[in-house]
């Protein structure tokens, strides 16, 4: 997940797709920190980064860090794209 998003960054692709489904069952403090970075690019850019299908526990992550208010969080990838404006 990381090379990907930092590949996305370098080379300022202002979408990525999917960066945390439920296939993902840990993140570390770096994974935090290269999804921070991908927020504030898109966010300069005028988009936002959002995770969809999120597992509870990588949920409670985002919420004990106190990142849950920047990273809106969807059910599934349709959620999101029905609900993002």
């Amino acid at each position: 997940m990381n090379k990907k998003i930092e590949i996305s960054i370098k080379n300022e692709i202002p979408e990525i797709e999917k960066v945390c489904e439920s296939v993902l069952d840990y993140i570390s403090s770096a994974g935090l920190r290269v999804l921070l970075q991908a927020a504030k690019k898109l966010n300069r850019i005028g988009d936002t980064l959002v995770l969809c299908s999120v597992k509870d526990e990588i949920k409670k992550v985002f919420d004990i860090a106190g990142l849950s208010p920047i990273f809106p969080t969807y059910i599934d990838q349709e959620d999101a794209i029905n609900n993002i404006k």
